[in-house]
Parts: structure tokens; C-alpha cells; sequence
């Protein structure tokens, strides 16, 4: 990335700002995106990976969220149908059920009515003899029926990386291991940023007509640097785990919306190939962003809900393969709880120069990314520039990224030996993997997915991936500690 000056220059290099770089070059800007970690590192890498309308929203009645996130799920799946796929979901009712068969049944119409009835299928009501014949492992005895519908599934990290490399594809200069660590003015103008390249620690100054702030959970500390952290918005930190287990198991036919017997939360337990996953947890955070991490409670609350939906799965600590934990970054709007905090985003100017996003769910990345450059537009023209044309996020095709390459069990695949190498090679030769953890947790599933969580490979794939990248003996070995730490990491929750 050189010093030349931009349009836009975007911090961030999770979905949101992904998205907000290839929407902004379609429309004809000079951007660049710079990202600290890896994209989708942080939030975006750590989701539910749902696309969808969001039901519990519906209950909350944020009737243009859901309309707005329907509408963006009906488009992820006609322009990444590789990357997103159509889910079905059994929803039960039971006489603890929150809301009656009924009653439920008048929100599942209102939910296929926001979606226009353009949903994959529109949902059907099911008695308490077809939920058994469908999911024959739910806990049944107090069952009064289901709804049966359609959201859509997709693998964050990839559907991230797909979207850094379409922006790339039209023109975005994009770097991941590369971390804003300063703001730099124009007289009271932010106007640009001092990036350090973190694989070799050099610096160089962007210049760009708006500085973007797209840093999800690390966004105050951006604005803080831009000088706008009095009086500003703040955000409310959220923190959602999800466990990952054998789907022999929990051998689910479809993905099943849980009710927590703690708290009521709505919750989802998915299958994903040789595995299934649940969650997620929904509790404050204020501690380091970059040590967000599973407790023991966390993964306590989750195996509850499971074992109170599927009692005879009797599913325990010990089934649990890997489990990950991220942040919302939601805007402190003063509600009572982070659950009830709303998901929809905002927009602001933090200092003049600089726009700062937060809130928002993977599913609604590209809405905001609209919303973001008509907020932005009026900015930029006046500090001079000029959109050389204008393509349609909404119709162009997101970038093949190949799932499953390395492993993946999205493809049906039992595990068999790890890796595979044409995935690994793939995800540095041609995905941007500049780091052993960017191979093993984002370019594959082995952290997910291997017994170990790929401690025991570790050392091998550096050594591959270290033939390409030019490490000598003392960097590979560094790699796999930096690997090993992010596994202990997530594995802290073990140790109570």
C-alpha cells in the first residue's frame, strides 16, 4: 500500500467493513481497506453464521429490521449462492413455549409477509406426530407442535473473505496484518491514517478524503484517537459463544430454535456436515477485545439448552470439540440488557473526516454498507471527488472462495487426514493467509473441526506454509506458539 491518496480509506476488515469497501469501489471510489488481524478476526469469524430475517426481532416488533434483513437474505442467496445456502429450521412449541401454536403461527405469517413471500419456502405448521417423524431426537412429551421455516446459512469467515477479494477484484486496495495505529489532520480534518505493517512493523501514511471506522468491539478506540470520544456515541459490548460437537451426538435433520430453560433466550442448535453447533450465549463484556473468550458458565448455559431440547443426546464438557466466542458491538441505547439491545446500526460522524458504523448482524452487511457511502457522499464530493460509474452490489456475484477445501465439513466430509493441502496452498497463494492462525482458523475449519483442534498439525502445516512465505526455523516455531495460544485460548473455559 503505497502513500498515494484515496477517496475512502476504511478501518476494518470485518464484514461491515468489507462490505463498505466493495460497495464504495462499485461505485467508483478510491478505496483502501486495512485491516490489524485478519479479516473477519474478530466478530464476523465468530458469529451464528445465520443469514437471516431475524424472528426474535419480529417478537420485538423491529418490523423494519426484519423486512430489511429478509430482503438482504433473499439477495446473499441469489449473489453467493456457493457461500449461502438455504436453512430449514423447526421452531417448537411446547406448553412452556413463551408464545401459544397460535400465536406463533400468526408471527410466522407476519414473518414470510416481511419477507414479501419471496422467502426459499414459505413456512408450514406442523402437529406434534410430524415434529417426531421430522426430528425424532427433540423431547417431546409436552410437545404441542412446531413452525417449520427457512432462513439461510453461510460460513462467515469465507463469506467475509469473499467480499475483501471482490472489492480487490474492482479495484480496492486491501491489506489484512496491517493496523491503523494513528489518525493524521489536516488543520481540524481527519486525513488519513498512519498504518503499520505488522508482519515487518513498517509505517506509511494513507491519505484519504474520509477515514471509514468499521472496527466493530475496537471502534471507540478509533474515534477516541480521531478526538471525538466526549460526547460521542458509545458502544455496549455483547459477548455470544457457540460450542461445536460431533453430529453423532447430536444428529439433527435440520437446524432446531431452542428456548433457554434459564433465561428464555432464543437460541439455535445447527448441523454442519460432521458437526453440529449451538448457541448463543448473550452477556455483557468490558474486558480486552482481544481476549474475548468461552467461560465455563458460558458453555454451561449452552449444554443446558441443548440437554433441555434433546434429553436423550445426554450431551456433555466432553463432547465439546472447540468453542468460540464473539462480540456485538451494539450501540448503548440504555436498554435494560444486551438481549434487548437493538441490532440495528448507526452512523455518525465521530470527528470531521470521520464516519464511524457500529451495530448492525452479518446478514444486513451490504444495507449498511449502502447507508454507510449515502451518509459519506456528501462528504467526500466536497472534499473533491468525483464516482467514475456505478455498479449494483445487489446483482454482481461474489467471488468463488472454496469451502471445505481444507478440510471443511460443510462438503459432508468425515474429517479423514488433515489437511488437505491444495486448501492450504490455496489460502496462501491466493486468499491473502499471512499467518499460520489465518490458515488453521479461518481459511479451514481444523480449529473447529479436528480432534486437537490441529495442535497435533500445527508444526507441519507452518512448515508448508513457511516454504511460501519465506520463514526461517525461529518464525515457524513462533507461529506455532501464536497458534497453540489461540487454542488455549479458546479452551480456558476447561479449566472452570
Amino acid at each position: 500500500m503505497s502513500e498515494e491518496g484515496f477517496d475512502i480509506l476504511v478501518i476494518g476488515g470485518g464484514i461491515t467493513g468489507a462490505g463498505i469497501a466493495r460497495e464504495a469501489t462499485y461505485r467508483g471510489f478510491r478505496v483502501a481497506l486495512v485491516e490489524k488481524d485478519d479479516f473477519a478476526s474478530g466478530a464476523s469469524g465468530r458469529s451464528t453464521r445465520l443469514i437471516h430475517g431475524g424472528l426474535r426481532y419480529l417478537e420485538q416488533m423491529q418490523l423494519r429490521l426484519v423486512f430489511e434483513a429478509s430482503r438482504e437474505r433473499r439477495i446473499l442467496l441469489r449473489i453467493a449462492p456457493h457461500l449461502v445456502r438455504p436453512l430449514p429450521i423447526l421452531l417448537p412449541i411446547t406448553r412452556r413455549s413463551p408464545h401459544s401454536y397460535t400465536k406463533v403461527a400468526a408471527g410466522m405469517w407476519m414473518y414470510d409477509l416481511l419477507a414479501l413471500f419471496r422467502n426459499v419456502e414459505r413456512h408450514r405448521m406442523l402437529r406434534p406426530a410430524d415434529v417426531a417423524r421430522m426430528e425424532p431426537i427433540l423431547g417431546g412429551s409436552d410437545l404441542d407442535g412446531a413452525a417449520y421455516f427457512y432462513d439461510a446459512t453461510a460460513d462467515d469467515s469465507r463469506l467475509t473473505l469473499a467480499t475483501v477479494l471482490s472489492a480487490h477484484e474492482a479495484g480496492a486496495v486491501v491489506a489484512n496484518h496491517a493496523e491503523a495505529v494513528g489518525l493524521i489532520r489536516e488543520g481540524s480534518r481527519v486525513a488519513g491514517g498512519v498504518v503499520r505493517d505488522g508482519i515487518d512493523g513498517s509505517e506509511r501514511v494513507v491519505r484519504a478524503r474520509l477515514v471509514v471506522n468499521a472496527c466493530g468491539p475496537w471502534a471507540d478506540q478509533i474515534q477516541d484517537s480521531g478526538g471525538g470520544g466526549k460526547g460521542q456515541r458509545r458502544l455496549r459490548l455483547s459477548k455470544g459463544v457457540h460450542v461445536n460437537v460431533p453430529r453423532a451426538r447430536l444428529p439433527l435433520r435440520q437446524a432446531v430454535a431452542m428456548t433457554s430453560p434459564t433465561d428464555g433466550r432464543l437460541m439455535f442448535a445447527v448441523p454442519d456436515g460432521a458437526f453440529a453447533y449451538a448457541g448463543t450465549t448473550d452477556t455483557p463484556y468490558e474486558e480486552d477485545p482481544d481476549r474475548v473468550a468461552a467461560d465455563a458458565s458460558d458453555v454451561a448455559y449452552i449444554l443446558e439448552a441443548l440437554n433441555a431440547s434433546f434429553p436423550g443426546c445426554r450431551i456433555t464438557e466432553e463432547d465439546v470439540i472447540s468453542a468460540w466466542a464473539g462480540l456485538r458491538p451494539l450501540i448503548d441505547r440504555d436498554a435494560r440488557n444486551t438481549y434487548e439491545t437493538s441490532r440495528e446500526h448507526a452512523i455518525w460522524e465521530s470527528a470531521p473526516g470521520l464516519l464511524t458504523i457500529a451495530g448492525g448482524k452479518l446478514t444486513t452487511y451490504r444495507a449498511m454498507a449502502c447507508d454507510l457511502l449515502r451518509a459519506a457522499e456528501p462528504h467526500i464530493r466536497a472534499a473533491g471527488a468525483r464516482p467514475k460509474g456505478v455498479r449494483d452490489t445487489a446483482r454482481t456475484l461474489l467471488p468463488e472462495t472454496p469451502e471445505g477445501a481444507a478440510g471443511s465439513s460443510s462438503e459432508g466430509s468425515s474429517l479423514g487426514p488433515f489437511p488437505a493441502w491444495e486448501g492450504v496452498d490455496r489460502a496462501v497463494g491466493g486468499e491473502m493467509a499471512l499467518t499460520l492462525c489465518d490458515v488453521l482458523i479461518r481459511r479451514t475449519r481444523i480449529f473447529y473441526e479436528a480432534p486437537d483442534q490441529g495442535v497435533s498439525l500445527a508444526a507441519e502445516v507452518a512448515s508448508r506454509i513457511g516454504l511460501a512465505l519465506n520463514w526461517d526455523e525461529a518464525e515457524r516455531r513462533r507461529q506455532v506458539a501464536l497458534y497453540e495460544a489461540e487454542v488455549a485460548l479458546s479452551r480456558a473455559w476447561r479449566k472452570g
